[in-house]
């Protein structure tokens, strides 16, 4: 019977241990999920850190692998549902995570990318490998003429010798371009699978693969390429009798990229939403201030809605690329859209973000703007204490609202 008694005992302290120890792990594995929904990257990185340190890389490359399929808590101005972590989101946090930000596009998952480096001993060892073999893919992608969708940052050292062939692939694009006139419809199939025609037309908030013979010019001014280049493209326009259609995407090795390609073509928002990439802003920009246009001249709330799914769809993506858009937003002389868009700000954790508020609080005497700032605020320093030492700063150079910064300040401690 003792025997019995004890090796239930045992049984009894190693399933109380085992439970422990996943109430633990789920915790770490929500915290990851949390950090990567909301694009805190710095506190991604010390939270991999952290884990890596009390436990191994294998652990921590696996709660990274689980975060896939978990759910995070959305910002207050979404109902605060819980929403499954985007695809793509997901897929840019991790490779800013691994050190290569803008090689997205290579054909691998991201979970078998994963895989490949759990073995690695360290952090470091794994970053070092996800980033080599990443750029050597991502080079080879270009080389085979799919540069939709990738970026070599100026900032990385290990990109400068890769660009000039990424920009030579991308004139090339444009130099082989032949746009069709079918009775005074330009058809923009071809100009959409280039990565200059893919970021005007979005940014254009045109959609669709034809455009009106007099918008041609337009879009011109806008391709961010030599004027010699856009005089070739438009003298080379040629009349045709039927649209041939081309498949946008045949170059685009992953499958998820040619699905945001066809969205951002589409403007189809909830595929947007549910992929969460940095890509789609210029297209979410373009709907909101086509909303914002309409709700100018109607005032009506059916418009103002539309605004307010526009700017929720923004602040789930969370990119830094929005910060210029929310800077002019927050100096509307529209007080209904510009707290808006400050509640929205505050649930970006990002430096940026906090100097877009702390700037125009300290502009403005209107007790509204002043309030929602400050709640904005409050917000960002519950997971950005770096925001605390900003407001500091701003309290310091004399902030005519020094004294409102000054309780914040001391609602959190110093």
């Amino acid at each position: 019977m003792r025997m019995t008694g004890d090796t239930n005992s045992k049984l009894f302290l190693k399933a109380t241990k085992d439970r422990i120890m996943t109430t633990e792990r789920d915790k770490l594995v929500s915290e990851v999920t949390q950090a990567i929904g909301e694009r805190r990257c710095r506190d991604l990185l010390d939270l991999i850190a952290g884990i890596e340190k009390t436990k191994d890389w294998k652990t921590a490359v696996s709660i990274l692998m689980d975060a896939s399929d978990r759910s995070y808590k959305t910002p207050f101005t979404i109902q605060n549902k819980n929403k499954k972590i985007e695809s793509l989101k997901y897929r840019e946090v991790i490779f800013e995570l691994l050190s290569c930000p803008g090689l997205e596009p290579i054909p691998e998952t991201t979970i078998s990318l994963l895989q490949n480096v759990e073995s690695k001993k360290s952090f470091a060892q794994a970053s070092t490998m996800f980033e080599e073999y990443a750029l050597n893919q991502a080079i080879e992608e270009i080389r085979n003429r799919n540069t939709l969708f990738f970026e070599l940052p100026h900032n990385h050292p290990l990109y400068e010798k890769h660009r000039s062939l990424l920009e030579e692939r991308r004139k090339e694009e444009l130099e082989c371009l032949r746009l069709s006139n079918v009775e005074g419809k330009i058809n923009i199939d071809q100009l959409w699978a280039t990565s200059y025609g893919r970021r005007a037309l979005s940014e254009l908030g045109i959609t669709g693969f034809q455009i009106d013979y007099s918008d041609i010019e337009v879009v011109l001014s806008v391709l961010q390429i030599p004027q010699s280049v856009k005089e070739q493209l438009k003298a080379g326009i040629k009349k045709a009798r039927t649209v041939q259609s081309t498949n946008v995407g045949e170059r685009i090795s992953n499958p998820d990229y040619s699905q945001l390609l066809k969205s951002l073509i589409e403007q189809d928002t909830q595929i947007i939403r549910l992929q969460g990439s940095r890509h789609a802003v210029p297209t979410l920009n373009a709907l909101l201030f086509e909303a914002l246009s309409q709700y100018r001249s109607s005032q009506s709330s059916d418009k103002y809605r539309q605004i307010v799914h526009c700017l929720s769809d923004l602040t789930l993506i969370r990119s830094p690329d929005s910060f210029t858009t929310y800077e002019i937003l927050t100096n509307l002389r529209d007080l209904r859209i510009t707290t808006l868009a400050i509640s929205a700000l505050g649930n970006y954790y990002h430096d940026s973000a906090t100097a877009i508020l702390i700037d125009l609080l300290c502009a403005t005497r209107m007790k509204w703007i002043i309030q929602a700032s400050l709640e904005a605020l409050s917000n960002q320093i519950k997971k950005h204490p770096q925001a605390k030492y900003s407001i500091k700063a701003a309290i310091d150079s004399g902030c005519k609202n020094a004294g409102d910064l000054e309780h914040l300040i001391k609602q959190y401690g110093k």
